[in-house]
């Protein structure tokens, strides 16, 4: 005697179980996916950001390594009062002495925006030695940490006398970029600070 087929069936306990595992196997999947590319996008943008530094520093050092000054006129480095950057009487016809000839450039953090998003390190080729400088000037950096009181994305170390001149050599640079300048520092906005020692000559000091 022929026993009916059994019919072959799935309980709902085991569809509910097969509908977990294959979920977990899924978010695994994603997670994946989602951390690799959070992780290329800031890895993309914090070496972005050092680009950004690294190239103004190398800037700064060129110039600045060109200051002059002597223990008679004024020396060659002058803080801004504001705490906005510097301004360098460099050796325009590179004579080793300072003279008549000497311009005077600078080196200052603006921010952009109403309201501020952003800050740019600027440099003025002419600027005078006044407390502003005057004349054009060239973008050397975006994406620095904008200014608020006496913190910047632009910093100069050094040895100033109270009138803000530099008095010994040699003078730091620091510039610190993030990505989104005017929010604080998170996962998807990195930041990073360079900095690098400007060495001058000797004749360059007070």
């Amino acid at each position: 005697m022929n026993l009916p087929n059994r019919i072959k069936s799935v309980t709902l306990l085991e569809l509910l179980i097969a509908i977990v595992l294959v979920s977990f196997v899924i978010i695994a999947i994603t997670s994946i996916e989602v951390f690799s590319r959070y992780h290329v996008l800031s890895s993309d943008r914090r070496v972005k950001l050092q680009n950004e530094a690294s190239l103004a520093l190398e800037h700064m050092t060129k110039h600045i390594s060109q200051a002059i000054g002597n223990t008679v006129s004024d020396p060659m480095v002058k803080a801004y009062a504001d705490g906005s950057g510097v301004r360098v009487r460099v050796d325009s016809n590179q004579n080793g002495m300072a003279d008549a000839a000497d311009t005077w450039i600078a080196y200052r953090i603006e921010n952009i925006g109403t309201p501020v998003t952003d800050a740019e390190i600027r440099y003025y080729e002419n600027a005078g030695n006044g407390e502003a400088p005057a004349g054009s000037y060239q973008s050397i950096a975006r994406k620095v940490v904008i200014k608020q009181g006496s913190s910047s994305g632009l910093e100069f170390i050094g040895n100033f006398d109270p009138q803000r001149w530099l008095t010994d050599r040699p003078i730091e640079g620091k510039v610190v970029c993030r990505f989104r300048p005017a929010e604080a520092v998170s996962v998807d906005n990195p930041e990073t600070t360079m900095r690098t020692k400007i060495d001058m000559p000797f004749v360059s000091t007070n």
